[in-house]
């Protein structure tokens, strides 16, 4: 989905996933692992550092990725919308499950009848 300028996009996420299941057992919501961060994980180079490790991720454009989790969230800017795991860069090869995201858009008010603005 492309995101215009001017417009807001509120998501949620629901689901589980996991990093290399043959490493562990343990499965995490879009909140990710509370106890483990990025700097204290398994990867020390994730998307976000300072946040929990394997929750959902994302941006618009070429935006700096923010922390989604469960939300809601808010997300604006103009582009692409993408999602990840907060996971090392390069490892996303070995991870399990996913997150269904929900996508309530609000397109710019362009019109003369615009309200709430």
């Amino acid at each position: 989905m492309t995101v215009a300028a001017g417009s807001t996009v509120s998501v949620t996420a629901t689901g589980t996933a996991t990093f290399d299941p043959g490493y562990t057992t343990e499965v995490a919501g879009p909140n990710g692992f509370p106890t483990l961060n990025c700097t204290s994980s398994p990867s020390s180079q994730c998307v976000l550092a300072d946040r929990p490790f394997m929750a959902l991720v994302g941006k618009v454009g070429t935006a700096d990725p923010v922390l989604v989790g469960a939300g809601p969230t808010t997300l604006s800017g103009s582009g692409p919308l993408s999602f990840a795991f907060n996971d090392n860069v390069d490892g996303f090869a070995n991870n399990e499950g996913s997150f269904t995201v929900s996508i309530t858009y609000t397109p710019p008010c362009t019109g003369i009848f615009c309200f709430g603005s």
